[in-house]
């Protein structure tokens, strides 16, 4: 945590940005370690590049002059995430915060300005309301015009979710970044995708209370462009599937191996989309070996553990009646 006298002199120093052209707001951050399994920061990054020649960048996401929540890869040629990823427990006892107020227009300080962003240094995305910097911070993220009016049926799909992170106000508010969504087409996000999201947090507040998984959410192909014939907004890919990595481990436990389990769920982003599907559930290493070359997302006892699929086992054969046993059916 950060104390009060270090939290006035960031909030004090990243307000002074002032982005142009030729600088931006980059206030760095290491924060690979916080959100990812140790010697696997940053997974996917230099495979896409060598691969698809694709430009992305380390965002450490927080609200401005505050503490970073959780970790986001960010393609800036296709202005959305290649995933973002956090560290995180749920406490079944704990209160949550209500969602707060949509804010769309703020932006990252520390995408502003026109030249090209640091690739391989995280740094802190410092959301705020840009006012008349928005023409100065939007060539290398989307803007809240780029998703109005859009015609198509798709919703500004987060990827770290705000009821995720609902136990901490903070870090709720923090999930409300352009840069930790992408479109997502109405009918899949509030109900397909929205019944897993629900089924991670019961899991984890019914099974393993109070301690720590790592989850990674990305994004994977294409199927059209957003904004294509409209030359005012930034143009935005419309990705094929989102999928979802969950890996626990008990790091207590003398042989963390045998108490480890990991698995991906991914799903087409397609407006007939109404349904999850246990089906949709892969290992992490089939996912690695199918969709990135065998990059993998994890180190090796996520990526390949020893416990398989874990108590998910049973949850994922009978998806259907263990989604209306925790209520995840909407």
């Amino acid at each position: 945590m950060i104390d009060d006298i270090a939290r006035f002199e960031l909030i004090s120093t990243n307000i002074a940005i002032t982005p142009d052209e030729t600088n931006q707001g980059e206030n760095p951050s290491d924060c690979g370690s916080a959100y990812f399994r140790s010697g696997a920061e940053w997974p996917l990054q230099y495979h896409l590049e060598d691969k698809d020649k694709v430009r992305t960048v380390r965002l450490c996401q927080n609200n401005i002059g505050l503490e970073h929540w959780y970790a986001t890869l960010f393609n800036i040629d296709t202005n959305i995430p290649v995933y973002s990823a956090v560290r995180i427990s749920r406490d079944k006892f704990a209160d949550s915060f209500t969602r707060p107020e949509s804010k769309w227009h703020r932006m990252l300080r520390g995408l502003c300005g026109k030249r090209n962003p640091s690739k391989h240094s995280s740094f802190l995305g410092n959301l705020d309301t840009v006012g008349r910097d928005s023409k100065k911070c939007e060539y290398h993220q989307p803007q809240d015009s780029d998703y109005t009016n859009n015609n198509i049926g798709v919703d500004r799909g987060h990827l770290i979710p705000n009821a995720l992170m609902n136990q901490n106000e903070d870090a709720a508010k923090a999930t409300f970044t352009l840069t930790n969504v992408s479109p997502q087409y109405s009918t899949f996000n509030q109900h397909a995708w929205n019944q897993l999201e629900c089924m991670v947090r019961k899991f984890m507040e019914e099974v393993i209370n109070g301690k720590y998984v790592w989850i990674i959410v990305g994004t994977y192909g294409k199927t059209g462009t957003m904004n294509k014939n409209d030359s005012e907004k930034n143009k935005i890919d419309i990705p094929e599937y989102y999928w979802h990595a969950f890996c626990y481990t008990d790091i207590a436990s003398k042989d963390s191996e045998t108490e480890t389990y990991s698995w991906i769920y991914m799903q087409e982003n397609n407006s007939d989309n109404h349904q999850s599907y246990g089906t949709n559930f892969m290992h992490v290493s089939d996912f690695s070996k199918n969709y990135y070359n065998s990059a993998p997302l994890f180190d090796s006892i996520c990526q390949n553990p020893t416990n398989g699929y874990g108590p998910w086992e049973k949850i994922i054969k009978n998806w259907e009646q263990s989604r209306k046993t925790w209520n995840c059916n909407e």
